[in-house]
């Protein structure tokens, strides 16, 4: 590569054709060894183009998709929020807004206003504090497998009192079979 001579010390091309890195970032870090003017330099295989989001740096400035990730982290537009018990729009609030109609979200569901017992939805009542029709069971949660009695709003074992044959268990009051004797686990590991 210095104009005298094209070959190397073992009559190969100096300046051997591969990837170098450019020591810029993003797509621009990977470059082709070229021959320019007596010396080897690296050229990048790409340059600068507009930033899209797509988890690289298009426009080689160091960052990744700046300006275009939403609160969520990814590319797609932010998700509506609505009422479920998940911050769905990654504001760091759960179920904010207005969300019911005619209502308010209390524990990732819509509970109807009321006055007096004028309550519609079957296990509801009207709670005369905050005006809302509301479950027992809202703001109750009860032990892996157990479920929340919509009467009283007390956790209960659904498999109380159920026998299972041999091979099966109980889950939510029924009995199926017990997948936990054909998988097996290993030591101090438990089904």
């Amino acid at each position: 590569c210095d104009g005298i001579a094209d070959e190397g010390p073992d009559g190969g091309d100096p300046v051997a054709p591969g990837d170098c890195a450019t020591g810029q970032p993003g797509i621009c870090a990977i470059g082709q060894r070229a021959c320019i003017d007596g010396s080897v330099i690296c050229i990048p295989e790409q340059s600068p183009q507009e930033e899209i989001c797509d988890g690289f740096d298009n426009d080689c400035d160091g960052s990744v998709d700046e300006g275009l990730v939403n609160a969520c982290g990814n590319c797609e537009s932010l998700p509506e929020e609505i009422c479920n018990g998940i911050d769905d729009d990654c504001d760091g609030v759960a179920d904010n807004g207005e969300l019911c109609v005619n209502g308010a979200c209390v524990d990732g569901n819509c509970r109807q206003f009321c006055e007096g017992n004028e309550c519609v939805e079957a296990g509801t009542y009207c709670d005369q504090p905050t005006g809302l029709c509301i479950s027992p069971c809202d703001g109750v949660e009860c032990e892996f497998g157990w479920i929340c009695n919509q009467n009283s709003g007390i956790c209960e074992d659904p498999c109380a009192g159920v026998d299972c044959a041999a091979g099966e268990r109980c889950w939510r009051g029924a009995c199926g079979p017990d997948d936990c004797v054909s998988t097996g686990c290993p030591g101090g590991s438990i089904c």
